[in-house]
């Protein structure tokens, strides 16, 4: 747990290498983001209440299991908790939980990891029980923040927590290896990083990887732009748009973009 402002705390894990966030007012605490497992919710939580007993409120930034899959910690923690999502990342959720529970415990099998395999197994998944679509004001007292949907970009549902000095980006932002496009919207998703610059936050949270400054996500945003540029282009049938310069990620991962839809619902 890093203090990244008065009442501002980022934990980075190991697992997934996943960012999650804590922000804690007067009244109540945000949690951003529940982990990946009800196992790995709970070592959260255990976190958390190192640092604060008050009444929590979850928010999920996006339906990808190692984001929501350990709600149900708080939930046990809480029956009446709070936990917010935007309204089409509920849709997925409910509609794709139990396909991402078998891919990522097969997954963990191969990457000879049993015990991941068996708490996915054993986690029961909680929805939110409260959706958002542009932006949403929450109250913890003394202080509130913003969920903010900036555009289509990880997916067509992401969602930002912005309070003074602090942006948490959610996967509109990866640090340490290349954004994830198998859910993303490449012709889009530069105009999101976009405005999420517009905020001009000094700190950015990302998803996965440490904790960068305003240079490294508009490089980042230009790396997307390239992308889609090279989409585009793909997509006029330009005879050369296969031998154009892949921005220093791999093909592999960025042939992913192609198969997107132009744009999102």
């Amino acid at each position: 747990m890093r203090e990244l402002a008065a009442g501002v705390y980022v934990c980075s894990h190991e697992s997934f290498a996943l960012n999650t966030g804590l922000v804690v007012g007067t009244e109540r605490a945000l949690v951003i983001d529940s982990r990946a497992s009800a196992a790995q919710g709970r070592q959260w939580l255990a976190e958390i209440r190192t640092v604060t007993s008050l009444p929590l409120v979850v928010v999920n930034t996006h339906a990808h299991l190692d984001h929501f899959f350990g709600n149900i910690a708080f939930a046990e923690d809480d029956p009446e908790v709070e936990i917010w999502a935007h309204r089409s990342g509920l849709a997925e959720m409910v509609s794709s939980g139990e396909d991402q529970r078998e891919f990522w415990a097969g997954e963990a099998v191969r990457a000879g990891r049993p015990e991941l395999a068996a708490e996915l197994a054993e986690t029961e998944l909680i929805m939110p029980n409260r959706v958002t679509d542009l932006a949403q004001r929450i109250e913890l007292g003394g202080r509130g923040v913003w969920l903010s949907h900036l555009g289509a970009g990880h997916t067509d549902h992401d969602l930002v927590i912005d309070l003074p000095g602090v942006v948490f980006a959610g996967d509109l932002v990866e640090q340490g290896s290349p954004p994830a496009f198998e859910d993303g919207y490449p012709l889009q998703w530069p105009d999101a990083v976009s405005a999420l610059l517009q905020l001009g936050r000094p700190l950015i949270v990302p998803g996965h990887g440490d904790v960068v400054h305003e240079a490294f996500v508009r490089a980042q945003r230009d790396q997307l732009g390239r992308v889609a540029e090279v989409v585009r282009l793909r997509l006029a049938g330009h005879p050369k748009a296969d031998e154009l310069d892949y921005v220093g990620w791999p093909a592999s991962t960025l042939d992913t973009a192609f198969g997107r839809p132009l744009s999102a619902p």
